[in-house]
């Protein structure tokens, strides 16, 4: 039978910057569904060069990576002064060790886990 993404499901991630922090900023993330799996590869737009390596055909903007990633982001908490902000505005202003540390776990889990999908 056929296990959907559960779309209420979310990871929670503190960058370890702010984990000593009383009120870290945490960020939940959503699963990867087919969607957004086909849009992050549409931005990776992955070709074969035959050896085996691959490579790049184009370059995605960094507007739309962060489309991406605030399409994956389901809610922010602790981000001061941020609440008229959306969470792309949030996201192109964090500051890039923080940023990265996001990126870097939105990209560590972005095929659909166990625990995310429905029975």
């Amino acid at each position: 039978m056929l296990k959907l993404v559960d779309k209420k499901a979310t990871l929670k991630f503190i960058p370890e910057s702010e984990k000593d922090d009383p009120n870290p900023v945490t960020f939940y993330i959503k699963p990867e569904d087919n969607r957004l799996r086909l849009k992050r590869k549409a931005l990776l737009r992955l070709g074969g060069s035959g050896d085996g390596k691959g490579f790049i055909l184009g370059r995605a903007s960094d507007d739309d990576w962060l489309d991406y990633y605030a399409a994956r982001i389901d809610k922010i908490e602790n981000v001061e002064g941020a609440e008229s902000l959306s969470v792309k505005e949030i996201i192109s202003q964090l500051p890039g060790n923080i940023g990265a540390e996001v990126e870097s776990f939105i990209n560590e889990n972005s095929e659909m886990m166990l625990d995310q999908v429905k029975n």
